[in-house]
């Protein structure tokens, strides 16, 4: 079976500059691989950047102190899922899926999957949990939760902070 592979041609480049496009045949070769590869086209050399396209996902980020330990979420609403980090390490760290499913009608039942990272940690699972249960409420998508957790941040507040963070980031 033969793979196809795609060779971008080196990059032009002018003397004195570290790259660039130097002649009107290396900008139009340009454009033609951005157009093959399907990529936004913009005018070289113009002074402002191309309009930016309506994005496929909503990103919220933020970074505070609980505790005393240095904490990051960011929320990102997909079309088919929530991706939700927080680390206090700067690490992915334990990937957690979780879902709402009604089990009958009013009834709501979930489910958390660890796919990577710590097994024996409830407290991660814990966080997922309740994610989930505060996502099902306004919306019917799956989490996908990476969280870190510093050993000084897993107190009952830091829990609690980073709960109320999370829903006031809220981007689904």
């Amino acid at each position: 079976m033969e793979s196809s592979e795609l060779v971008l041609p080196d990059p032009p480049q002018v003397a004195g500059s570290g790259g660039g496009l130097s002649s009107p045949s290396q900008v139009e070769e340009v454009s033609s691989l951005m157009q093959s590869m399907h990529l936004p086209q913009f005018e070289i050399g113009a002074s402002t950047p191309p309009p930016p396209s309506q994005s496929p996902f909503v990103t919220r980020h933020t970074a505070l102190k609980i505790d005393g330990v240095h904490t990051e979420i960011v929320t990102q609403a997909f079309a088919d899922r929530i991706f939700i980090t927080l680390t206090q390490i700067n690490k992915i760290g334990t990937l957690i899926f979780a879902k709402a499913e009604e089990s009958s009608p009013g009834v709501k039942q979930y489910d958390t999957q660890i796919l990577l990272g710590r097994r024996d940690d409830p407290l991660l699972v814990l966080y997922a949990r309740q994610l989930i249960e505060q996502i099902s409420k306004t919306a019917d998508l799956p989490l996908l939760l990476a969280i870190s957790l510093a050993e000084e941040g897993r107190g009952s507040a830091t829990f609690q902070t980073a709960i109320n963070t999370v829903m006031k980031l809220k981007c689904w």
